[in-house]
């Protein structure tokens, strides 16, 4: 039986970023079904509005970079060393992340209907930690740090309306 190819990191990079642009576009579109409001008092979409398009925006360049080879002449020596070494960056090969990624993402959209934003995005945020390699005590422990940070940010600091589904 062949050994398996190795992993190319930048590849995979590229991959993993084109699938974070085409969810953040998602999630844009998703966040205009919500008020977005006007500059002088936002809605209740528009900061999932403005999270969707930043991460569209940076998985499509990271993407492009990636694709050009700008860093792929930085990542060739450590791609090869982890390679030997057998290492992963994720529990999984790289496209079973990518669609972990994308389940997790259609996931929080979903959820934030149902339980609100800043719960199903902890949620998610735990499930993409797990997913790269945390502990599950670390995973939920991120998830939970990012749900308390966010709301005492957004929802008491800022008191910027939220997404607060059924519950």
């Amino acid at each position: 039986m062949a050994a398996p190819a190795p992993i190319d990191s930048a590849a995979s990079r590229s991959r993993f970023a084109a699938g974070a642009a085409i969810a953040g576009i998602a999630y844009a579109v998703t966040a205009v079904s919500y008020d977005l409001g006007t500059v002088a008092s936002p809605g209740a979409g528009a900061l999932p509005f403005a999270v969707g398009c930043a991460t569209a925006v940076i998985g499509a360049f990271v993407a492009v970079a990636d694709r050009r080879g700008t860093r792929a002449e930085a990542l060739a020596t450590e791609t090869a060393s982890a390679d030997e070494r057998g290492d992963r960056s994720s529990r999984f090969g790289p496209r079973l992340t990518l669609v972990i990624a994308a389940l997790a993402c259609v996931f929080m959209i979903w959820q934030a209907r149902i339980v609100g934003l800043l719960p199903a995005v902890g949620l998610g945020i735990a499930v993409l930690a797990w997913t790269m390699r945390s502990r599950v005590l670390t995973a939920l422990l991120t998830g939970t740090s990012f749900y308390l940070f966010s709301f005492v940010v957004f929802h008491l600091w800022l008191e910027v309306p939220l997404p607060r589904g059924y519950f």
